[in-house]
């Protein structure tokens, strides 16, 4: 039989070296509020596909909320982003209060930040009124210009995220086709604020450990799927290698062929969650690999 670590690099391929670029300033919790209410020089609320640009931001922060541990929460409501307010807003200008955009500038992340402690007070995000906007998916189309996928790049920076020119990532210092957050910009947020818990979602069956540390091959993103509603086996879906060298609270023995999860976030289709302690065995001689719930203990 296969060890884990085998298949894995049988099905993986990776560049080993992370290379996610921070900038050195990050906040204190890993929470923060931005005040939504956006719109354009022309006084428009909605962009002309018809989504309100307060959608099209909250949409990009939800992104970032799903795919790490950090949480960026909205309030409806206005503040200048020229402000020294402690209120992280963002808005449309001619100008970054003041200073005038470069030609090719789409918008830029301004940030107010405690010395020594390199901790954010604010940060504002101002977009170019100068450019013409709109929300879609897919293939950039330059004009005009994706606010959603610039909205993603412009979180990355008010989370401490610096531009990265070596890997594929959201945080490329100039826009094209990539719409979705990728495995290194992922990383960098789990340099700064830590791993996200692992989560189980009844609804849909999906098993998350962002961590999963496997000896010898390196730390992994895996998602696994249920195989049946009334079996609690899963499938193993995908898993991404992940640019980070910490020892990882999670890992997989090759010895007993398990993976044990000291916490595991259960979300119930009530909304209710309830926390497990479980442990999966890998099943022999499957291809994609699947593991069984050997035990699970409910936990505080």
């Amino acid at each position: 039989m296969k060890t884990l670590l085998s298949v894995l690099m049988l099905l993986f391929t990776w560049d080993s070296a992370g290379a996610f670029q921070l900038s050195n300033n990050k906040w204190a919790t890993s929470e923060t509020v931005f005040y939504v209410d956006i719109v354009t020089l022309a006084g428009e609320s909605h962009a002309p596909s018809g989504s309100s640009w307060n959608e099209g931001f909250q949409n990009a922060m939800g992104k970032w909320n799903a795919k790490t541990q950090f949480r960026f929460l909205s309030q409806e409501s206005f503040a200048d982003p020229c402000l020294d307010d402690e209120k992280n807003s963002v808005a449309f200008s001619l100008d970054a209060c003041g200073t005038a955009f470069g030609s090719s500038t789409l918008a830029v992340t301004q940030g107010r930040f405690k010395i020594p402690e390199h901790t954010f007070i604010e940060t504002d995000i101002i977009f170019s009124g100068s450019h013409n906007w709109d929300i879609y998916s897919g293939p950039n189309q330059f004009d005009p210009i994706d606010f959603s996928r610039t909205a993603l790049h412009e979180l990355g920076h008010a989370l401490g995220l610096d531009h990265e020119e070596q890997i594929l990532s959201i945080m490329r210092p100039k826009t094209d086709d990539l719409d979705s957050l990728q495995q290194d910009d992922i990383d960098g947020v789990t340099a700064i604020y830590g791993f996200l818990s692992p989560r189980f979602t009844l609804a849909s069956g999906i098993l998350h450990i962002p961590v999963v540390d496997v000896p010898g091959a390196g730390i992994f993103d895996v998602v696994m799927e249920q195989v049946e509603p009334t079996r609690f086996e899963f499938v193993l879906r995908s898993a991404n290698i992940r640019a980070i060298s910490e020892r990882a609270p999670i890992q997989y023995s090759h010895e007993t062929a398990t993976l044990d999860v000291p916490s595991i976030e259960v979300l119930l289709e009530s909304g209710e969650v309830l926390f497990f302690r479980i442990e999966l065995g890998l099943i022999p001689n499957t291809h994609p690999l699947r593991f069984s719930l050997n035990k699970a203990l409910q936990v505080n």
